[in-house]
This record gives C-alpha cells, sequence and structure tokens, in this order.
C-alpha cells in the first residue's frame, strides 16, 4: 500500500544546548526519502546559540523554542500536543538517521491501526554497527531492558512486537499519546518512553521495534556514563514510579521485594568501594519517592482503572521478536 499524502510527520529534535550535535542531525534529515515529513527544532531553552545556528544553516526546520527547560517528557508533551500532525516522530539530537529510516516506521502505524508506537533499530553511531537499542523488555524492577545491547547489528524484516521502543527515536500517534495523557511530566528523562509504552499496552494498543529503520547514536552525550549518580538517581526513582503505577497487584508486591534486594545488594557494592557519591544518589531517591507516595497511588487508580488487559497479557502480547500479527 502507497503512504497517503496526508501522512505527514512531526520529526520533533528536543534540544538543550546541544549545538555540538544538530549539524550532524539535521544534515542527515536533509537526505531522508521515502516519507513526507516537517523537521522541528524543540529547543529546551538552549543559551548555547543552538537557534541561530538552526534558523541560519538549516532553514527548512521549524523552530519551537520554549524559553526555559521542561525536561524531556514535559518538552516532549508540549511538542506533541502542539503539534499540526497526527504522526509524531520523538528523535534525540545526538542521532544522525539513515535515509531510508523513516517510512518503515510510518508503514508500521498506517497500515496497522493497532500500532500505536513504533521504534527505530538504534546503532553506535562510532562505528555504525554495534547495537545500542533493539527493541525492549519491562523488567521486574520496573525498568526496560534494552535487546543485544552492544551486539553487532543484524539485518531483520518486518515490524515486531517489543515492550517499548525506546524514546530515542520513536514514532507515535497524536491521537493515542493524548489518550494516555502523554509523558508524565515528574520522570525529567529515564524511563519515561517505557512508562508511556508500558500504558499503552495496557490500554490495548501495541507497540512494534522495526529492524529496517536505522538511526546512528551517539548516546550518553548529554547525561554522562550510564552509573553516574545523576542518572542513577533519575532512573531509580521512575523505575519506582513505573512499577507503582503500571502493575497490577500481585506482581507489584513481587517487584516490591525483588526492587528492595536489588537494592541491598547495590548499596553493599557501594559501601564496599567507599562509594558515597552514588549511596547518596539511591537514598535520595528512594526518600523522595516516599514523600511523593500520595500522588503516586492516585495516578496508580487512574491507569488501573483504564487497563484493558492484565499482565498476563501483556506477557504474552509485548513479547520481543515475536512478528506483531502473530500475537493477535
Amino acid at each position: 500500500m502507497a503512504l497517503r499524502s496526508e501522512d505527514v510527520v512531526s520529526v520533533l529534535v528536543l534540544n538543550l544546548n546541544g549545538r555540538e550535535h544538530l549539524a550532524d542531525c539535521f544534515e542527515s534529515l536533509r537526505a531522508v526519502t521515502g516519507a513526507a515529513f516537517e523537521a522541528v527544532l524543540v529547543d529546551n531553552g538552549s543559551t548555547d546559540g543552538s537557534i541561530d545556528f538552526v534558523r541560519r544553516d538549516f532553514p527548512e526546520v521549524r523552530v519551537v523554542a520554549f524559553g526555559e527547560n521542561l525536561g524531556f517528557a514535559g518538552a516532549y508533551d508540549r511538542a506533541v500536543r502542539e503539534s499540526p500532525h497526527e504522526l509524531c516522530l520523538l528523535l534525540n539530537n545526538d542521532v544522525k538517521v539513515a535515509p531510508g529510516f523513516l517510512k518503515p516506521l510510518v508503514c508500521a502505524l498506517t497500515l496497522d491501526p493497532s500500532v500505536a508506537i513504533a521504534g527505530s533499530r538504534l546503532v553506535a553511531f562510532a562505528d555504525g554497527e554495534t547495537v545500542d537499542h533493539a527493541g525492549g523488555r519491562f523488567t521486574m524492577l520496573g525498568g526496560g531492558a534494552d535487546l543485544d545491547k552492544f551486539a553487532k547489528s543484524a539485518p531483520g524484516q518486518g515490524p515486531t512486537a517489543t515492550a517499548f521502543a525506546c524514546g530515542a527515536a520513536l514514532l507515535v500517534r497524536k491521537s493515542v499519546f493524548v489518550e494516555l495523557g502523554g509523558f508524565d511530566p515528574d520522570y525529567v528523562i529515564y524511563h519515561e518512553d517505557v512508562d508511556l509504552a508500558w500504558r499503552a499496552w495496557m490500554r490495548g494498543h501495541r507497540v512494534v521495534h522495526v529492524p529496517e529503520s536505522v538511526v546512528y547514536h551517539k548516546g550518553g552525550a548529554l547525561m554522562g556514563t550510564p552509573e553516574s549518580p545523576h542518572r542513577l538517581y533519575l532512573s531509580q526513582k521512575n523505575r519506582w514510579r513505573n512499577a507503582i503505577k503500571n502493575f497490577g497487584a500481585a506482581r507489584l508486591a513481587e517487584s516490591l521485594a525483588v526492587s528492595i534486594a536489588f537494592d541491598v545488594v547495590r548499596l553493599l557494592r557501594f559501601a564496599a568501594n567507599r562509594d558515597g557519591e552514588r549511596i547518596r544518589a539511591l537514598l535520595k531517591a528512594d526518600r523522595e519517592i516516599v514523600a511523593e507516595m500520595p500522588r503516586l497511588l492516585a495516578r496508580r487508580r487512574v491507569v488501573q482503572r483504564a487497563r484493558k488487559r492484565s499482565d498476563a497479557d501483556l506477557a504474552r502480547l509485548a513479547r520481543p521478536r515475536v512478528p506483531h500479527r502473530d500475537i493477535a
């Protein structure tokens, strides 16, 4: 089936003082073929000249400047809601896209109305072949685990089910995004893509990984090493939020037990290494989650009331690598 002319995609590139990445990103978008799109710089209050640079060197790019840092979740939530197009691609600024990356994502959504989110295969920018994300699965800790991380990228054919799609390159239907309430603004960054996909699956939608859509990702360019204290703090809070909001009662009880054991092991390891920074980051996140619990439980009630699929359904349907038409 040919792509329809009305299937124009808003390609939303979020930026905060990332001028050094923007030339690679927007130059690669200039070479994209096979799908109609509008490139948009979504700027979160940059002070490094990013906006002037894009307006001068990439005049075809529409600039949406918020003038302040709304965070990853807050900025994308506003940008998607204000987009004039139904299909919205969330794209990190620290990526370079393959020329044919967009058409397979659009096809995944336009050819199957049950699919609400489609994600790209992310590979390392440096070598063009080491996998960063090839679909993912939910974990008992409330986070998301990337598949094939650090493996060599292998070609695949056709969309397959995935628990979540990485927010570095994620195509979503605006109508479903709004139906789900968008990103949770408390998340700031990390695991908000897991939460969005989790809620989409629970509400009766599908999420797919599209291996033909290749995006080259610098990864970690803005937030440091995978377990920097700041990243540890943010990830810890958000995995707790995911578990508390999205698991059913029985799985939540299991998750709490596993999470407590996991944290005890981590704290002992940090203590053995005399790593006070990470100990403080972990404990700060836990204290803030306890303080947030009344609001978090209220959100859990909203999420659970809207549930159409059980945890058992999700375990069956959101299985990575299964052709999504085989799991109806």
